[in-house]
């Protein structure tokens, strides 16, 4: 038998009886089962070819059967997965905001993906991941609301990681059971703590579910004054055009965008009460964000004015 990088047997792909076998298991669990799909652990440590083969043979018996691969690798989704895992998302994110990195290295990084991946591709959003510590822990609670909130603004897929929604600050337990404690122990402060996470994450799914152009829609970047501290985006589909304005950093920026103010100067707010109003005097759209401070706001469009 021989090992691989981990303790565990490394099967031999070349092997056409190990590839038969293998993905027969898969077939078996979507046939019987009823699976809806598998998260592939370390797919890029077996060969394309034999997950190309899988997804074949599973779509012969459910054609809409998801495979997530945990990984980067740029092939897997020509013929065989649905999404990847998109770690060095993660690992651009932590950079801005454990180690102050700056925000546009985001945005970067996901201009580089769209040249080097096949149109259409998908990927999952995610700040918490069983292999690192809590993002409440790892960034602070506003910095890992804040990386919630561009996740769920971003084109791809949001990922929430068990007991996320309420704030989780306990280590991740891969390896056994460890069910939400939705009844929140601890102090007052710790329950209404995870009462307002929970609160906010519910607002973001519903958001998500409900505007298409966020699922649908194209995201157009737009530049700004505050690269180093500030993200801001378009998303937009035929009907409506979502503005995102993001303070990934520790302090309170001012902040102009790319964009004429007279055609975005009035927005409906979707994480908070009310409307926001930019002012008109600088001709753009410009902004005070506290720390870690969002805009998202669907565009109102305003009526041209009558000659009387």
């Amino acid at each position: 038998m021989v090992r691989g990088f981990w303790p565990q047997p490394l099967p031999d792909f070349n092997n056409p009886a190990v590839r038969r076998y293998l993905i027969d298991s898969l077939v078996h669990w979507v046939r019987d089962f009823g699976a809806d799909g598998f998260r592939c652990d370390v797919a890029a440590g077996v060969p394309i070819s034999f997950w190309e083969d899988a997804r074949k043979a599973l779509d012969q018996v459910k054609p809409n059967v998801i495979l997530v691969s945990e990984a980067d690798r740029f092939e897997d989704q020509i013929e065989a997965f649905d999404l990847n895992y998109n770690f060095n998302h993660y690992h651009t994110l932590r950079s801005v905001l454990r180690d102050g990195e700056p925000a546009i290295r985001i945005r970067e990084y996901w201009e580089s993906t769209r040249q080097s991946f096949p149109c259409g591709a998908r990927f999952l959003h995610y700040s918490d991941n069983h292999d690192w510590r809590r993002p409440v822990v790892e960034f602070g609670e506003k910095a890992s609301m804040a990386a919630s909130v561009l996740h769920f603004m971003l084109d791809g897929i949001p990922m929430l990681y068990n007991g996320q929604e309420i704030g989780d600050r306990g280590p991740t337990r891969w390896r056994g059971v460890d069910p939400i404690d939705w009844d929140h122990p601890g102090t007052a402060a710790d329950r209404k703590e995870a009462t307002a996470t929970l609160k906010k994450y519910k607002k973001l799914i519903h958001m998500r579910n409900a505007e298409s152009a966020l699922t649908q829609g194209d995201l157009v970047w737009v530049n700004n004054t505050e690269p180093d501290s500030v993200l801001s985006f378009l998303r937009k589909n035929d009907r409506d055009e979502i503005l995102v304005i993001l303070n990934l950093s520790n302090r309170r920026v001012q902040v102009s965008l790319d964009l004429p103010v007279m055609d975005y100067y009035h927005v409906k707010n979707m994480l908070k009460d009310g409307d926001t109003w930019f002012e008109l005097y600088s001709g753009r759209v410009s902004a005070k964000l506290a720390a870690f401070e969002e805009i998202v706001g669907k565009r109102i469009s305003h009526p041209p004015l009558q000659d009387q």
